[in-house]
């Protein structure tokens, strides 16, 4: 899986997912800016927004590769 996005200067690394089960992989810089980037990559309606989560990834990944 790889990121949807290239990793900046303070970014985190995210894994995002949907109520389908599609997960993606995203940097950025705090939580809300991933929740932001995530509905934009999903594009869910106004009222599946609440089903997408977003979480920090906290075990090793090898990010040169994303």
């Amino acid at each position: 899986m790889s990121a949807i996005n290239r990793k900046r200067v303070g970014d985190s690394l995210y894994v995002a997912a949907n109520q389908k089960g599609e997960q993606v992989y995203l940097f950025a810089e705090h939580l809300a800016e991933a929740r932001q980037r995530a509905i934009e990559h999903f594009r869910p309606n106004k009222r599946e927004r609440g089903l997408i989560w977003v979480q920090p990834v906290t075990a090793p990944i090898a990010t040169e590769s994303l």
